[in-house]
């Protein structure tokens, strides 16, 4: 119970801290990018000013014959700014007023049809920013330009960045998921401590009161066969033996509950569970024709085996059918289904009782919890009698979850108030 706690824990802290690393990592992407792209557009608009005011605009003549007579149109100011600009990463062109392409220049291709409006622009092959922007002179429209820059550099950045991130993210993970497990493991051997005593407290004052219990249960049966007794009497020297009785099963419960918890799961006989079902259900029998309830049977592959001790499944097996055919209406049905389900064995035991409420689904597995009244589906006494627990010790249910659990299996309970309940055991398959 405690290594399943401590997983469920470790595995919740290093979800959350996976959370948080990965927003941190996005955010510091996300504004490491931006930064890089407004460095970019300001760098674009510098250089498209400075082309802006380089350029003389052409006479007619070059605009008529637009292709054929373009050096010299265009200063070459990529060398003039040398210093400044990268001739490699960068392409210019000029555009008469009426949008017509007069010259390109640059080392990289600007492809993109002319918008006098765009502003800045994005081109994807090759990766490139542009930026279209109007040259006046004399307060008359003579042409525009349109510089563009290349993206590669920015993108290698960005994927160092996105690998470091990567990197520094994965690191951090597995150094917290190692911090974790030594502070989850550390933390939980104080409670294991606690946990152990107290099993072995149970073990030791459940062993100490079989002797007494057994005394005055002898007693009481001894004190009864007394033919002088009245019938009052009789029958308050028989309540004390059922009591009796009833604290002996109790004691027995959680002798065994301490046993299951202190004891290593061992398989060292594994029958198939079609035999062992079968010993369960006739072993159940006189108390399922008790209350005439039919247990029916759907075994899909009866020469399934589970890797789990024969005496563990019986026992399984036999509290959660009991606890189906205890809290079924007399002259009902208890099924129970067997069949494989990946690499586990699951076994489904339903019954057609009144079902439980979704907020006893959750204790119904606590130790020591019964059912209400409207749960045990019978009246009057019979249902003050479960009620309280005079049926059985309430410990039914929990044995079997702690050995399914400790068999690194499962046991849940689904149902409907009014409908039933049905209980799902899952089981590693041998």
């Amino acid at each position: 119970m405690l290594d399943a706690l401590g997983r469920r824990l470790t595995a919740l802290i290093i979800t959350v801290f996976l959370v948080l690393f990965s927003f941190f990592a996005v955010a510091v992407y996300w504004w490491v990018s931006h930064q890089l792209e407004v460095e970019d557009k300001k760098n674009l608009q510098t250089f498209s000013r400075t082309i802006s005011t380089s350029i003389e605009p052409p006479d007619e003549e070059a605009r008529e014959h637009a292709f054929t007579d373009r050096e010299g149109k265009i200063p070459d100011v990529l060398e003039q700014h040398g210093p400044v600009v990268n001739q490699q990463s960068l392409g210019l062109q000029w555009y008469s007023d009426d949008g017509t392409l007069l010259a390109s220049k640059g080392g990289i291709k600007l492809n993109l049809p002319l918008s006098v409006t765009a502003g800045f622009e994005t081109q994807k092959e090759p990766h490139a920013i542009l930026l279209t922007e109007p040259v006046f002179r004399k307060g008359k429209l003579v042409g525009y330009v349109r510089t563009g820059m290349s993206m590669e550099f920015t993108d290698r950045a960005r994927e160092r960045l996105r690998n470091g991130l990567v990197f520094a993210l994965l690191s951090s993970l597995g150094l917290t998921a190692l911090a974790t497990w030594l502070i989850v493991k550390e933390a939980l051997k104080c409670a294991r401590n606690v946990i152990e005593k107290l099993s072995q407290f149970t073990a030791d004052a459940s062993h100490e009161l079989k002797s007494p219990i057994t005394a005055i249960k002898m007693n009481a049966d001894v004190l009864a066969q007394y033919s002088q007794l009245e019938p009052q009497e009789k029958q308050l020297i028989s309540s004390i033996s059922d009591a009796a009785q009833q604290m002996n099963r109790t004691v027995q419960d959680l002798l065994l509950l301490a046993r299951v918890e202190a004891i290593e799961p061992q398989v060292e006989e594994r029958s198939t569970l079609g035999v062992l079902l079968t010993e369960v259900l006739a072993e159940l029998s006189i108390f399922a024709e008790q209350k005439n309830i039919q247990i029916v049977p759907h075994v899909e592959n009866p020469d399934l085996k589970v890797s789990v001790s024969d005496v563990d499944v019986k026992r399984v097996l036999s509290n959660v059918v009991k606890n189906a055919i205890q809290y079924s209406p007399s002259e009902s049905k208890v099924m129970v289904f067997l069949k494989a389900h990946k690499s586990l064995v699951q076994i489904e035991v339903q019954d057609f009782g009144v079902g439980i409420g979704p907020e006893d689904q959750t204790r119904i597995f606590d130790r020591f919890w019964r059912a209400d009244k409207a749960r045990s589906g019978t009246t009057g006494a019979n249902a003050a009698n479960i009620a309280t627990g005079s049926t059985g010790s309430g410990l039914g249910l929990s044995i079997a979850q702690t050995i399914v659990q400790k068999y690194k299996g499962s046991l849940s309970v689904t149902s409907e108030p009014g409908q039933g309940s049905t209980f799902k055991i899952l089981l590693p398959l041998a």
